[in-house]
């Protein structure tokens, strides 16, 4: 059975703080803008965004939105479902900073 949407968000906010980065998640309420994701980033000066899910489900239309938007921006934004993407993400961004 796949993890839950919170231990996977609690692990991904852990790892992301242990590598000094900055992390929170965002709690969704009537004054907050609809389908922003879960989590938002900065690591090594860049700006992360990452959309939970308990398993390989596919984000709501308006998340995808979001999604891309930061995308364009020059932002990463990955839909997952384990902290697996975003390690490798921050691996990424560490080997940039090396060159």
């Amino acid at each position: 059975m796949p993890p839950l949407e919170k231990t996977v968000v609690n692990k991904v906010l852990i790892l992301i703080k242990s590598r000094g980065g900055f992390a929170i998640k965002l709690h969704g309420s009537p004054f907050m803008v609809l389908g922003l994701p879960d989590i938002i980033a900065c690591y090594r000066g860049r700006f992360l965004a990452f959309e939970c899910k308990r398993d390989n489900r596919r984000a709501k239309p308006i998340q995808e939105y979001w999604l891309s938007r930061i995308r364009k921006a020059g932002g990463v934004a990955l839909r997952i479902h384990s902290v697996d993407p975003v390690l490798s993400e921050l691996d990424r961004i560490d080997k940039l900073q090396e060159v």
